[in-house]
């Protein structure tokens, strides 16, 4: 293949967002005044998402593991978290 000129226009962006159908549309979903904590599954997306105030990346089965740590210095009573992929 010929080596690009590099005067290609960009491609254009597109937010990661669930599949249709996806439970997660509604599970990552939070009350007000809320936050959640995030891994490496589907619901991870919800980092991107505006308005889901998801938060911390983690690997899978420790979405929760980093509030053991921040619990003593927030002023936060609860998080929500998600785990794995469905």
């Amino acid at each position: 293949a010929a080596a690009s000129a590099g005067n290609e226009p960009p491609l254009p962006g597109r937010s990661p967002w669930f599949c249709s159908g996806c439970p997660h549309n509604s599970s990552t979903k939070l009350p007000e005044g809320s936050r959640a904590l995030a891994g490496i599954g589907c619901h991870g997306m919800a980092i991107y998402m505006p308005n889901r105030r998801t938060t911390l990346w983690s690997h899978m089965g420790a979405e929760g593991a980093a509030w053991i740590g921040q619990a003593p210095f927030s002023k936060d009573g609860h998080i929500f978290q998600n785990l794995g992929d469905g």
